[in-house]
């Protein structure tokens, strides 16, 4: 736990469902230091507690309501629309990170069809139902990449380009570290080739 004079910083990561937000949200904590091995924190919420030196917080839009369950007091079960709770404005974000005087920001981005696909094929809903969703965070992502501060990570950039990708999100945030996570190529399952008969 950091003393009271100690300037604190933080990193939050933000990113529509879908959008390999957690993926990224454990890379910073390994590559900071604060875990041991890489998957050893599971991406969602604060990767400690408040007033950690290597705090990360990752919150996807919209994320799970942490004062919501997923029953109601007479046993029946909360539908994930009651579960969701969204971020409204970049203030509110960082507020969740009291006492830091640094908050460094990383918004996630992927393609809107295959993150809206992908959320379907995970949660369930309508494909109308988690396109809104981005329509609620619009107001939020504009403000953050307004912040010339932020850091915009982009899943087919990292598909493109790979290990220095990695390298020059390390060093926008001055972080020492040479990791490289593991990944493939998430997209691929979403996207028809209309010549892959001919391949």
């Amino acid at each position: 736990m950091a003393g009271d004079d100690t300037h604190l910083t933080a990193f939050l990561i933000l990113g529509p469902e879908g959008s390999g937000s957690a993926f990224i949200a454990k890379t910073i904590s390994y590559a900071i230091g604060h875990c041991r091995r890489f998957g050893e924190w599971h991406g969602h919420g604060y990767n400690s507690d408040l007033g950690s030196e290597t705090m990360v917080l990752h919150r996807s839009l919209p994320h799970k309501d942490p004062k919501v369950g997923y029953r109601r007091e007479d046993g029946t079960p909360t539908t994930r629309e009651e579960r969701k709770r969204f971020l409204t404005t970049f203030d509110e974000a960082k507020r969740e990170l009291p006492g830091y005087r640094t908050i460094n920001t990383i918004l996630t981005t992927r393609d809107r069809h295959i993150s809206i696909y992908g959320k379907r094929k995970r949660f369930g809903g309508s494909l109308a139902e988690n396109a809104r969703d981005f329509e609620v965070a619009a107001p939020l992502f504009a403000a953050v990449v307004a912040d010339d501060s932020t850091f915009i990570w982009s899943y087919e950039t990292m598909l493109l380009i790979g290990a220095p990708y990695f390298h020059r999100l390390y060093r926008f945030f001055g972080i020492e570290s040479e990791f490289v996570p593991e990944f493939h190529d998430g997209n691929r399952p979403y996207i028809i080739d209309p010549h892959e008969d001919e391949a």
